[in-house]
């Protein structure tokens, strides 16, 4: 890893859940990663080793300037101290004997044996030196795993003579909802029906706009408008912001002529929290992130699926890619609350809203994190 673990970042989530399935197969798993002070109740410290990094006091020195801001200084302060610390830690990673080292972050590639195969899940695009380091792997001893379309489509096109595995994210199965829960939630959407929806939960649930741009969120403040004028009564909300993203978001009501009345906007909660606030709406909407650089795989569409609930994708290439003909949620234009409303009220008045509900479910079942690693494993070892 090239950070803390366990941590309570999204890759945490994602790391774990590669390491328990690894773990159910058999093998046996060592972590490397930075110190942690973090407990992460999803995993039992039993199933895997945790090993950390040799750090001395420049190192740390140098990593806390890193973490302070993201100018050009910082970033080559972050490389600097991969490079003493792999460095220093070279003896100790070595005495380990790996059969295989599963890495997420291009910033490895130059740091792992070449001698030893290596799964490389690629989460952005990939830059022109990861390339160069690529092309130095010997064919047998490399597997990418490109988690989303877009990014296999770069590596395809490099023709890097090196084989390729999409692989997107996975779900821990346990998540999935019960035919039980999905009656339940279908007789509630009658009650609802019978008052005209008031009280319809409508909600986003993750981050405002991480990496500096909008997850598309606004699209939930235009409904909340729409909602008042139409006096639908919808519970609306927002959940999962930092400090400084809820008081961005707070400062937009005014200018869409809404309070904290028409909408709930409230802080992160924990990936397991956050699984069963999914099943606690009525109405999942996944927007549209307003930059055209996010390429990776949001892992939230497929839980919000696996929920068993009404789901209202934006139409853009971000979830096209992930859903086939085996299973579309329901679309709506992004920017658009107009569209997003009609959508909401269309999807509760489905015919047939039980079989798609069902085909949703039985989509998500083949994200499993199982599936996932024993792919990966299978193409490397082919």
């Amino acid at each position: 890893m090239t950070g803390r673990f366990p941590t309570e970042k999204a890759y945490g989530v994602t790391t774990s859940g590669t390491v328990k399935a690894l773990v159910r197969a058999g093998h046996e798993v060592i972590v490397f990663g930075t110190k942690s002070n973090y407990v992460d109740a999803s995993i039992s410290s039993e199933e895997y080793t945790l090993e950390n990094y040799v750090e001395s006091c420049v190192t740390n020195k140098i990593k806390e300037f890193a973490y302070r801001g993201n100018g050009m200084a910082n970033k080559v302060s972050w490389i600097v101290f991969w490079i003493l610390t792999m460095k220093s830690s070279k003896k100790k990673i070595d005495s380990m004997r790996f059969d295989v080292i599963w890495i997420r972050d291009s910033l490895m590639l130059s740091h792992v044996t070449r001698k030893t195969k290596v799964v490389f899940e690629v989460h952005q695009l990939v830059k022109k030196f990861s390339l160069i380091t690529i092309r130095r792997f010997s064919k047998g001893n490399l597997l990418l795993a490109p988690i989303s379309k877009v990014i296999a489509s770069q590596l395809i096109k490099e023709e890097l003579g090196i084989p390729i595995q999409i692989a997107p994210m996975g779900i821990s199965l346990d998540i999935i909802e019960s035919d039980f829960g999905v009656n339940n939630y279908l007789n509630h959407l009658k009650n609802l029906h019978d008052n005209k929806y008031s009280g319809l939960r409508v909600g986003y649930i993750g981050k405002f706009s991480p990496n500096g741009y909008s997850k598309g969120v606004e699209d939930l403040l235009g409904l909340a408008k729409i909602n008042s004028r139409l006096e639908s009564n919808f519970r609306i909300s927002l959940v999962g912001g930092t400090d400084s993203e809820i008081l961005q978001m707070n400062s937009k009501l005014e200018q869409y002529g809404i309070t904290t009345k028409e909408i709930e906007i409230s802080g992160h909660v924990g990936h397991a929290k956050a699984i069963k606030m999914f099943k606690q709406l009525d109405v999942i909407v996944l927007p549209k992130p307003a930059s055209q650089k996010y390429v990776g795989f949001p892992l939230k569409a497929i839980e919000s699926i696996a929920s068993g609930r009404v789901v209202v994708a934006a139409k853009c290439t971000v979830y096209e890619d992930i859903f086939d003909q085996d299973f579309q949620p329901f679309w709506y234009t992004a920017g658009d609350s107009a569209s997003l409303n009609m959508a909401i009220r269309q999807a509760v008045n489905e015919e047939g809203l039980k079989l798609k509900l069902n085909s949703g479910i039985n989509f998500a079942l083949k994200f499993s994190w199982d599936d996932r690693t024993s792919r990966l494993l299978d193409a490397l070892i082919c």
